[in-house]
């Protein structure tokens, strides 16, 4: 049977496994079961599959990912986020949008020690949707902000998107991780300046509400929130005579008007702050420095990120919400859940990466890619764009298991490293958590915020899909930000 009919039907098979709302991981292995059967019969089939589980889970690197998880999970339990939180809300008090750009930053520390956006999503959620509500903010952009920082999980190492990338096209952990970095904080920027340019807009109403919001719905903010806030603005603005500026949500108390209103914080919650940013920092200077500097290899340093995780559990225990023997018990039980889940899509995707790899699909479809007479980088464009696509419809982990296999190969055979094409497909998984109808980040905030309707947050994130388009756009023309880091490490071995 001609190889392009059998990658039909077995795209058929995996279509169809969807539509019937089984689990992804389903669906892809049935499709590689199908796809094996057509190609070589059920006796080769049952023998190749007989040791398809255990090949495709049985890597060492693959260690990582628990460990990795586990990290993330624990720093949670132990609520060091909603002190970075309020340290970064203090200090970008005065900038347009400041508890927006203060969500961003928890974002990012955050994702510095999990490699999980969902997990990113759902804490930020419900930490800083409440407190920018309280400042007015509607409920469209605040979700919009969380939604969109929430990427930053996948990209900003550890990330464990970037892992399965590595173990599915065979390129270094290690290297994938160090080329994330300055990706990771040009996103960040990036997200950063989208909320000033909108806060600073003439339009900025209609995202951060002083009176109304500016389309008529007043029930955008919740009552009481409004008028709390107004009333401070406007004695403010009387106490220091300035009646004729226009209110302004972004106030500090102790900073006088420009700024968040929010009560001075004790010496002890300051010290408790600071103590908080040492813990995350501590736990990324143990993960990716000790991989830069040739201490760890990547699966001691999400070991040994873990141990960390657990020394800042203890050392906290007595202020978070639950007890340390629940949320060290709570912590495994998330950990294994997550863990499943990702080894079952693992399974899943490599049977269906066999039957590609039998029917020759890679080989094929390189060469005739390849051969075609247009620029390489339409290629490129091509390929992204359908992974752009596929990221509106599947979740980021099958996306990599789906398409790698077939694409890799032709990106490094054009000569673009390996390195650069995974930044850039993390990329296009961000921006697929974003974008309808399937945008996970989207959903998710939907459900943790309840006022929060889908379709208002699908168009509150297109800036941010923007911005992740110009970061895009950026790495494609200057590839030296993902491989200076991984070749000055390189160098310094």
């Amino acid at each position: 049977m001609d190889s392009m009919l059998m990658v039909l039907i077995a795209l058929g098979v995996f279509l169809f496994i969807l539509a019937a709302e089984m689990p992804v991981a389903v669906g892809l292995a049935a499709a590689g079961v199908t796809g094996l059967l057509l190609d070589n019969g059920f006796e080769q089939t049952a023998a190749t599959l007989s040791s398809a589980a255990y090949q495709a889970t049985s890597t060492y690197t693959l260690i990582v990912i628990p460990m990795f998880i586990l990290m993330g999970v624990l720093v949670a339990n132990a609520g060091v986020l909603g002190n970075v939180f309020d340290l970064a809300a203090r200090a970008t008090r005065k900038l347009p949008g400041g508890l927006g750009i203060a969500t961003v930053l928890s974002a990012a520390g955050f994702s510095a020690v999990t490699g999980s956006s969902a997990a990113a999503v759902a804490t930020l959620g419900r930490l800083c949707v409440g407190e920018m509500r309280r400042h007015g903010y509607t409920v469209k952009f605040a979700a919009s902000i969380v939604a969109a920082s929430g990427t930053l999980g996948v990209l900003i190492p550890p990330s464990i998107v970037l892992v399965i990338y590595g173990v599915i096209t065979n390129e270094s952990v290690s290297q994938l991780l160090l080329a994330a970095i300055i990706p990771g904080l040009i996103t960040a920027i990036a997200y950063i300046l989208t909320i000033v340019l909108i806060a600073s807009l003439g339009n900025r109403e209609k995202h951060i509400d002083s009176d109304h919001d500016g389309s008529g719905h007043r029930d955008d903010a919740p009552a009481g929130s409004r008028a709390a806030t107004r009333d401070v603005a406007v004695a403010m603005q009387a106490n220091e005579e300035e009646v004729d500026r226009p209110v302004d949500v972004d106030f500090e108390l102790e900073a006088g008007p420009g700024g968040i209103a929010m009560a001075k914080p004790t010496r002890a919650q300051r010290l408790q702050e600071l103590e908080s940013v040492f813990y995350i920092g501590i736990i990324f200077v143990v993960v990716l420095g000790g991989i830069y500097g040739g201490i760890f290899t990547e699966t001691e340093a999400g070991a040994v990120g873990a141990l960390v995780a657990v020394l800042v559990l203890l050392l906290r225990s007595g202020r978070t919400e639950l007890g340390l023997k629940k949320s060290l018990t709570s912590a495994l039980r998330e950990t294994s859940a997550n863990t499943s889940m990702l080894f079952a899509l693992l399974i899943g995707g490599s049977i269906f990466t066999l039957f590609l790899v039998t029917a020759r699909v890679p080989q094929e479809l390189t060469d005739w890619i390849v051969g075609l007479d247009v620029n390489k980088y339409v290629v490129v464009a091509i390929i992204l764009l359908v992974l752009l696509i596929l990221g509106a419809l599947l979740d980021g982990m099958s996306i990599l298991l789906l398409t790698m296999p077939l694409t890799y190969p032709v990106i490094t055979d054009l000569g673009f490293s390996g390195l650069w094409y995974g930044i850039l497909a993390v990329k296009m998984v961000e921006i697929g958590l974003l974008t309808p109808p399937f945008g996970l980040n989207v959903f998710l905030v939907s459900g943790v915020v309840k006022e929060a309707k889908v379709e208002d947050v699908f168009r509150g994130v297109l800036p941010f899909i923007f911005a992740e388009l110009c970061v895009v756009l950026l790495i494609v023309l200057v590839p030296e930000l993902v491989t200076w880091l991984p070749d000055l490490a390189s160098a310094n071995k």
